[in-house]
């Protein structure tokens, strides 16, 4: 009769149920947590607490509404965007949803010109705008002349997720 012995062997660290070691073993997997300018924070907020998407790579939240967001991109303009006695403003529409934008965009530029509200100029933007996506920047060409500030707004005739985030607005002076 023959016996057969069987030696149960520990993994590195010691636990029953872990797979060969790995340096990506133990890593948090976060989508939310960069900054701005693009640096990661040395203690990220936790991404489960907004979003139930471990790993998933799934930004939508977890209200179960499948609705679009727009937003806007617009950089301060610099000195060299005042060309001929002309301020150039380039502003970027983009959707940060969780379904397509498919009614047009309308972009507002409003400012404040020696103390009174004026309309400088708006657009309409017939294109669909997918999830996580921008279109192309848009130009704006303005008279900086007595310009105190820039406000502009983005909008859609569908609902969306989050209307604050729809208006940005530049401090002047501009072009000096």
């Amino acid at each position: 009769m023959s016996r057969f012995c069987l030696e149960l062997v520990p993994s590195r660290d010691n636990s029953p149920n872990s797979a060969p070691y790995s340096p990506l073993r133990g890593s948090a997997y976060y989508i939310t947590n960069v900054n701005d300018d693009g640096t990661i924070p040395q203690f990220p907020a936790p991404n489960y607490k907004a979003y139930n998407n471990f790993r998933s790579g799934d930004l939508s939240p977890p209200d179960g509404k499948k609705t679009p967001d727009v937003v806007l991109e617009v950089s301060a303009p610099c000195v060299f965007e005042c060309k001929d006695g002309k301020l150039v403003l380039w502003v970027n529409p983009g959707n940060i949803g969780a379904s397509p934008v498919t009614t047009p965009t309308t972009i507002e530029v409003l400012g404040v010109v020696n103390g009174q509200n004026v309309m400088l100029g708006n657009q309409e933007l017939p294109d669909i705008i997918d999830p996580g996506k921008y279109l192309d920047a848009v130009a704006f060409v303005l008279d900086p002349v007595g310009l105190e500030s820039i406000t502009v707004k983005v909008s859609v005739k569908e609902q969306e997720c989050d209307l604050a985030n729809n208006t940005v607005t530049l401090p002047g002076p501009f072009c000096e």
